[in-house]
């Protein structure tokens, strides 16, 4: 049969429980084992005893990031939390990656980037892909930059790991494995300001009341072979006679080219520079 309601009030200046009415006269306590909250005295008291809960210890030093390290605190080396603005610090203690992020299996995004909490502005999607979409109301900058180092390419695009596609050398150079192909117009003008009217792949030379007329090119070619120069009279050439080129520099160093032609005059020529610039 249960045990019967009691009635109890705390005794503030025994600091126990007094029982003040129970049905049942209990004779002897009941044994919970040392060190129970609670315990039922001789005198048909309820003895308390407050057991004090352990306050966790943070571990490593402020204002490292904290981890369980067998059960225990411990403090994350080469990180540093700011609480305050919000703003966490990684730094590698060793040979390993940083920090690894992985996409759950659900379609979501591995990681999203937002401008301020408010506007997507890059993301990398389930598969690996990175899409940058900067807002263009807030800032002019280009969506990607990159800055090389001036020793090795400054980017490349591979079509399997270790096969390039496309490269962009240490001076800015662009080399296509594949076809390339136009939608539009491809600019000839000197990447430079203003931008010049002539470059290495085309342009226009005048030979003026002579039969020559050099042209220097802005990187030379460093080909065994020399690059193809194609020449095109704006006019009708009878009056100058035949016409050719013929080359500035030597193998591994070519440094323009001269058109020439047979007879004294004037004469321009659209031409155009084929080769392996470096």
């Amino acid at each position: 049969m249960p045990n019967p309601p009691v009635i109890c009030t705390f005794n503030t200046t025994s600091k126990l429980i007094d029982i003040v009415q129970s049905i049942a006269v209990i004779t002897s306590p009941p044994v919970l084992g040392a060190g129970a909250p609670i315990v039922l005295n001789a005198s048909g008291q309820l003895d308390l005893s407050l057991i004090a809960t352990p306050i966790p210890v943070p571990g490593g030093t402020t204002p490292q990031l904290q981890y369980d390290n067998a059960g225990v605190f411990a403090g994350l080396g080469g990180s540093a939390a700011d609480g305050v603005n919000g703003l966490l610090t990684l730094t590698g203690m060793g040979t390993g990656v940083v920090l690894k992020l992985f996409g759950d299996t659900h379609g979501s995004d591995i990681q999203d980037w937002y401008l301020n909490g408010a506007t997507l502005v890059a993301n990398i999607n389930q598969y690996g892909s990175l899409t940058i979409a900067p807002t263009p109301t807030i800032s002019a900058n280009p969506a990607l930059v990159v800055v090389g180092d001036g020793t090795n390419d400054i980017a490349q695009f591979q079509i399997t790991a270790g096969s390039p596609a496309v490269t962009i050398n240490t001076g800015g150079g662009m080399m296509i494995a594949g076809d390339f192909s136009f939608g539009g117009h491809l600019n000839t003008e000197q990447y430079t300001s203003p931008p010049a009217a002539n470059t290495d792949l085309a342009g226009t030379i005048t030979i003026t009341a002579s039969t020559t007329e050099p042209y220097t090119f802005t990187n030379p070619f460093v080909g065994t072979d020399p690059p193809v120069v194609v020449l095109t009279p704006t006019s009708d050439p009878t009056t100058t006679g035949t016409y050719w080129i013929t080359y500035q520099g030597g193998a591994g160093n070519w440094t323009g080219f001269t058109a020439n032609v047979s007879l004294v005059g004037t004469i321009t020529f659209n031409y155009m520079v084929m080769g392996n610039p470096n």
